[in-house]
């Protein structure tokens, strides 16, 4: 039970990390312009004012997404060379099916709606928001994504997979610590989280944060069992990871966010606050969707978003304007993100449940 609602709240901390990256994402159009005169207006000034701002820092809560997805992965025990091999080939997949469903979707958009952030070039200077879509999408870049996500790390349809390919990297160091303890089972309950230690040393001299963060998660998984004991001794214990998070916001230094983030993940196991929002109804939904919504956002954003910013412009408010083009995007993300769960995201676990499937059952 216990295991059971741990994972409750940690998929609704991941729901509403993915809700926050979308947020982040759409008012880059305004957050990152060169010139803001043309779309100025009073909904926008809200929507990037501290503190409402706070919650659509996209860079800031990805961090999140990245200790959950670590934390997560260490959970999946190894037991020998076989095991690790079958974990990583369903790791792969699990990576690769979403990839080409996404890419898929993203193909049909365009062909379709299109896509028109890049008419906004005389009306914006925004280079940020004119990476994408700069010639028109085929199908054979639906199936070209995989290698070019998870070998290259250059997303071509899916701009916010830039951090796929270091996710996986990072489950798979996971994967070989897990071997190793195997190996070691007489280390295994005090001494895997100093073994972590050494990639995560490894890649911080490297400065690959998604890693690094992904790998914090994983030594606060190890760590878990002392973290439980320390936190149940004082309330003021449990809340202190909250109260440092407006540190790390603030100081924005990737180590540390990393690390806040790790423990404040970690206090919430015995926050009984934290738990039930997270655990609520709202959060786990989000969770449970936020593959789809991670995989859809921007494209959804750049052509259903767009086309109707254009029908919009010129005609009510600016404030009407990017009301309505979030609300409509917002909706039509989560709708596509639940369909996505009920397709793709059932096939993948089906083909990750074969990869991993012993063979006698």
């Amino acid at each position: 039970m216990q295991h059971r609602q741990r994972k409750l709240y940690l998929d609704g901390m991941k729901g509403l990390a993915s809700i926050s990256v979308m947020l982040g994402h759409y008012i880059g159009i305004y957050k990152y312009a060169g010139e803001r005169a043309a779309i100025q207006c009073g909904f926008m000034k809200f929507c990037t004012t501290f503190p409402f701002s706070a919650f659509m820092r996209e860079e800031f809560w990805l961090y999140l997404f990245f200790v959950v997805s670590g934390y997560l992965v260490s959970a999946s025990r190894v037991e020998g060379v076989v095991s690790a091999l079958r974990k990583s080939a369903g790791r792969i997949v699990r990576f690769a099916i979403p990839i080409t469903g996404a890419a898929a979707i993203v193909v049909l958009l365009g062909k379709t709606l299109g896509f028109h952030n890049q008419e906004l070039r005389q009306l914006i200077e925004n280079k940020w928001f004119f990476l994408s879509y700069r010639e028109p999408v085929k199908w054979i870049d639906a199936l070209l994504e995989v290698y070019k996500t998870l070998v290259q790390g250059k997303p071509y349809l899916i701009p916010p997979f830039w951090v796929m390919r270091d996710m996986l990297f990072s489950s798979l160091i996971i994967y070989a610590v897990q071997l190793l303890r195997s190996w070691l089972k007489r280390w295994t309950r005090r001494g895997t989280w100093i073994m972590i230690l050494l990639p995560l040393t490894w890649v911080f001299f490297r400065e690959n944060w998604t890693v690094f963060a992904c790998l914090c998660g994983a030594t606060g998984y190890f760590i878990q069992p002392w973290t439980d004991r320390l936190f149940k001794r004082s309330t003021v214990l449990r809340w202190v990871p909250t109260a440092i998070l407006p540190v790390a916001y603030f100081l924005d230094v990737e180590t540390i966010k990393s690390v806040v983030f790790t423990v404040w993940v970690l206090s919430a196991s015995e926050n009984v606050v934290l738990k039930r929002i997270y655990s609520s109804k709202i959060p786990i939904w989000l969770g449970k969707v936020s593959l789809g919504v991670f995989s859809l956002h921007w494209s959804i954003y750049c052509s259903v978003g767009m086309l109707l910013f254009l029908k919009l412009y010129g005609n009510v408010s600016n404030s009407v304007v990017f009301a309505a083009v979030f609300g409509a995007s917002i909706s039509i993300t989560l709708a596509a993100a639940l369909a996505f769960r009920e397709t793709v995201e059932k096939l993948t676990a089906i083909a990750c449940a074969a990869c991993e499937r012993k063979p006698n059952g």
